[in-house]
């Protein structure tokens, strides 16, 4: 994760969801005046199989902007 401008006032929170349900303990989220999140913060042992749906929510929006998500699946 990671944004051209950190966010001010209150933490940018996203969500990945598999098949409706977070793959996440703790939600991934850029704290104030953060522009990157490195892959070692989050916290997740999801398995992921054929014809799974995988969606990807804002929780929360603060003032970010231009924010990049990457998911990687092998």
């Amino acid at each position: 994760v990671h944004t051209k401008a950190a966010p001010t006032g209150a933490a940018f929170i996203i969500d990945i969801n598999k098949n409706g349900v977070s793959i996440f303990k703790n939600r991934p989220e850029l704290i104030v005046l953060e522009d990157t999140l490195d892959e070692d913060r989050f916290n997740t042992t999801a398995f992921f199989s054929e014809g799974d749906e995988v969606s990807l929510d804002v929780d929360q929006a603060a003032s970010a902007g231009d924010v990049t998500v990457v998911l990687e699946l092998e």
